[in-house]
């Protein structure tokens, strides 16, 4: 049974200013879900409500039907990765130091072999040699994500990750985050590139002024307005209005 997450009317107060507005979402495994919005529409503060960051002023959020509560326990922690929207590794450690510092933090295998296993799958093999401060973004969000081998979350949550990255890399970041979301993997992303959202998502979810105004299959979304473009145009020109 793949994992799911369920966002129940999860709502977020700074003094008089509402961020998020009774939100609502359930997410499954095998999906990319793409959270599209504006620069202030909430975005950022759901994700840091989702993974304990930020404590809500209500509702509730259940991850595997588990209540998830703050602070979380480790066993839930592990249950994710985040990649904020700069990535972040130990620039003065090469690729592969990454990993194996990583590796005796998790406990987990980290054979020579294994450990140029998982560089090569993630594209890294042949600057596994080179300290991380050199790499370029991409690379460096590539090594974040080689680290889901060494403990296997079951929960991707990325910030804005298309920031800075050239088109090559965008497209084959949002073709890794497919694949990886194919194998059972949920993946949860906020942007604000279309094209990205296009690339990558299974599910889009509209976020206007802390509210989640539209949710659905992307198919849904192209049926009922054309592209992803028009129905994030038309959404928030509504609100505008």
């Amino acid at each position: 049974m793949s994992v799911s997450l369920e966002i129940r009317s999860l709502t977020k107060r700074y003094g008089e200013q509402t961020a998020l507005d009774s939100v609502s979402l359930a997410l499954e495994g095998g999906a990319v879900t793409t959270l599209l919005g504006p620069n202030g529409s909430g975005k950022t503060t759901l994700i840091k409500s989702i993974l304990g960051l930020l404590r809500p002023d209500g509702g509730e959020l259940l991850c595997g039907g588990e209540p998830c509560r703050i602070p979380y326990p480790s066993r839930l922690r592990r249950r994710f990765l985040y990649i904020p929207d700069d990535p972040i590794v130990s620039e003065y450690l090469t690729g592969r130091e990454n990993l194996e510092y990583l590796a005796a933090l998790y406990g987990a295998e980290a054979s020579p072999a294994r450990l140029e296993e998982i560089l090569a799958k993630y594209g890294l093999a042949e600057a596994s040699g080179k300290l991380a401060k050199d790499y370029s973004r991409g690379m460096r969000q590539r090594l974040c994500l080689s680290s889901m081998e060494l403990y296997a979350p079951e929960v991707l949550i990325l910030d804005e990750p298309t920031n800075g990255l050239d088109v090559l890399a965008i497209r084959q970041l949002a073709l890794l985050l497919r694949e990886l979301a194919e194998a059972g993997k949920l993946v949860l992303v906020a942007t604000h590139d279309m094209t990205f959202a296009k690339l990558v998502s299974h599910r889009v979810a509209v976020i206007r002024r802390g509210e989640v105004i539209e949710q659905g299959e992307i198919a849904l979304f192209t049926a009922r307005y054309g592209s992803v473009e028009n129905a994030v145009f038309t959404l928030l020109q509504e609100g505008a209005a």
